[in-house]
């Protein structure tokens, strides 16, 4: 008998991991010391928006780049671990 896949394997699971290239809130740019171009948001806050909305049933993990130093972040059931390698040199 042939395995259900896809979206019938999400609705079982409490967890959903997002792997993506930049941050997806604003709370995840901590400002320099000194004005840095940096500093500025280049995320997508509607990647957010949906991600906030799928929050409500289930538990979710994001690992996101485009940050050049280590950040763990923690939003009620949401784990943002940003650039968990750091920058490579």
């Amino acid at each position: 008998m042939a395995q259900k896949t896809g979206l019938y394997e999400l609705e079982r699971k409490n967890e959903i991991v997002f792997i993506i290239h930049t941050v997806p809130f604003p709370d995840c740019i901590i400002p320099s010391e000194k004005l840095s171009p940096f500093d500025a948001y280049e995320g997508s806050i509607k990647i957010g928006e949906i991600i906030k909305t799928i929050a409500d049933k289930k538990d979710i993990r994001i690992i996101c780049g485009h940050h050049h130093g280590k950040l763990f972040l923690q939003k009620d059931n949401i784990k943002i671990y940003c650039s968990p390698f750091g920058r490579l040199e």
